[in-house]
């Protein structure tokens, strides 16, 4: 029996059992150390996922391609992403134990990171809005040990579990900030001091106009604002009630003191009365009476000569004409065609070329930025209303610029810094551009809006 055992574990069917076991038992190692990463203190975020709350949302993935979100079905985003929202959708955005972010008409949002900056430190979601309106609800669970950063153009919303309505207009490159519950950190990009950070608590709002410190807070009321924002209705589609977002019972505890306003008192204005007066009536004017002048009458007998006539014998000639017979000819008229020229049909053409890639990195990776430089034209003969531009680089990034206008024959250079994240060199520098990406201008060719470029590492 010991005989034939040891013969079994030296044989070849032995061999291949025991790396058939040893395998699996790899396999099933790895697949419990992926799944705990986090436990273990490995930096990790957890999944975000996207579904789409009415048609019309576009999920821009960091490999380059481009998908509709299914309504009422959710899918993975991951940093590097852009989601688009057109003037009929709205999407939601939802990040696992923390928070719902609700997208409405013309939003455009990158995802630019989702990370953890060391184990045990709380998780980082940066958000890039490049335009439209979002509205964020945090959940209590994971107020206190997760954080998300809204960037726009001129702002910075930072925030620890709180409900907030974020806008921004790419036209005015204004960003509005009204907080309903909790409070919110918001910071002018590009301006110094400590003027530049107020924090809102909810029942308040802020706004920050291009390359200027935050508005101090106001009270979360629409005479506040007044026509400089639209009405939340218009913004959401009417998803959410202007009265309800700036309607907010301010908190005993609000920090901002509202500056006291003088009430103005009515006062009574006369008011002229017009009093009729008797018109006379018309007088009616006789109409004048022709009178025809009397016309002479000649006198009956007035004697008139009249003269006697003698006739005259005179010979009678007789012609006789033979008459000539001319021939007429009749000239034959050839109609002369002029031909007319056809209009040509009045479309916008637009491209992108790459100019120039840079890219820098910190001293801890990830930490790359990577900045695209490249124009755009229209060569087409009719000019071309807003439009969006989409931006990638490796590994995974990408970002959403909005052109308003670009008229006939007219180019324009535009930059895009995108990050920070990993190196674009990995080993080679992949970027691409593509104008009109939700296809909003009319154009005589399609097929020439894309643009990419591989430089060597």
């Amino acid at each position: 029996m010991i005989t034939s055992t040891l013969e079994w574990w030296n044989s070849s069917q032995a061999t291949m059992v025991l790396k058939i076991v040893a395998g699996t038992a790899i396999f099933v190692a790895a697949v419990l150390a992926f799944a705990m990463r986090c436990d273990l203190g490995i930096p990790c975020a957890p999944i975000i996922s996207l579904s789409a709350r009415s048609d019309h949302v576009t999920h821009f993935s960091h490999t380059g391609g481009q998908t509709e979100v299914t309504l009422g079905k959710a899918q993975p985003v991951e940093a590097g992403d852009a989601i688009d929202v057109d003037a009929r959708g709205e999407a939601l955005l939802h990040f696992p134990d923390f928070q719902d972010v609700r997208m409405f008409r013309d939003a455009q949002l990158n995802i630019v990171a989702t990370s953890a900056l060391r184990p045990g430190a709380p998780a980082i979601y940066r958000l890039q809005l490049e335009a439209g309106t979002l509205f964020l609800s945090a959940g209590e669970q994971s107020a206190a040990s997760q954080r998300l950063v809204i960037s726009t153009k001129w702002a910075e919303i930072q925030h620890v579990g709180t409900d907030f309505l974020a806008y921004y207009d790419p036209r005015t490159q204004r960003t509005w900030v009204v907080v309903v519950t909790g409070a919110v950190e918001v910071r002018a990009q590009n301006v110094a001091g400590p003027a530049s950070l107020v924090t809102v608590p909810g029942g308040w709002q802020t706004w920050i106009d291009p390359g200027q410190a935050p508005e101090p807070p106001h009270p979360a009321t629409r005479a506040e604002v007044g026509t400089l924002f639209p009405q939340v209705e218009a913004l959401t589609n009417s998803a959410l009630a202007d009265q309800a977002v700036l309607a907010a019972v301010i908190s005993a505890t609000s920090t901002p003191t509202p500056t006291a306003t003088a009430t103005p008192t009515a006062t009574a204005t006369p008011t002229a009365t017009a009093t009729p007066t008797d018109t006379p009536s018309p007088t009616e004017t006789p109409l004048p009476v022709a009178v025809a002048p009397d016309t002479p009458v000649p006198p009956a007998d007035t004697p008139t000569d009249t003269p006697t006539i003698t006739p005259t014998n005179t010979p009678t000639v007789t012609l006789t004409i033979t008459p000539t017979v001319t021939p007429t000819i009749t000239p034959t008229i050839t109609p002369t065609i002029t031909p007319t020229d056809t209009p040509l049909p009045q479309l916008a053409d637009l491209a992108a070329g790459i100019t120039d890639v840079a890219v820098s990195c910190g001293s801890v990776q990830p930490g790359c930025t990577t900045t695209v430089a490249f124009t755009i034209s229209n060569q087409g003969n009719a000019d071309a209303k807003i439009f969006a531009v989409l931006v990638q680089a490796d590994p995974g990034q990408s970002t959403i610029l909005t052109v308003d206008a670009l008229a006939a024959g007219a180019s324009q250079d535009l930059k895009a810094t995108l990050g920070p994240g990993g190196n674009c060199y990995d080993p080679d520098c992949t970027t691409r551009v593509e104008v009109d990406i939700r296809q909003a201008v009319p154009e005589s060719d399609e097929n020439n809006n894309a643009v990419s470029e591989t430089r060597k590492g």
